[in-house]
């Protein structure tokens, strides 16, 4: 049976290992949700124009000016 100094030791490593890996996650859902923003950026802006362009078509096909 393990003694409680190995029990902390063995914690202890566990913790730091678990600690280095959730760091290493963060950084990747960091720079996975900045790719996300830019997408959503173009995104937005592409239906912003197909909108104006349909806009604009409605209203040269109704004859308004």
């Amino acid at each position: 049976m393990a003694t409680v100094g190995e029990l902390e030791v063995r914690m202890t490593g566990h913790e730091d290992l678990c600690s280095s890996r959730f760091a290493k996650i963060e950084l990747q859902f960091d720079a996975t949700n900045a790719r996300l923003k830019r997408i959503e950026q173009v995104l937005m802006g592409a239906a912003g124009t197909i909108i104006l362009l349909l806009v604009g078509i409605v209203f040269k096909l109704a004859g308004v000016s």
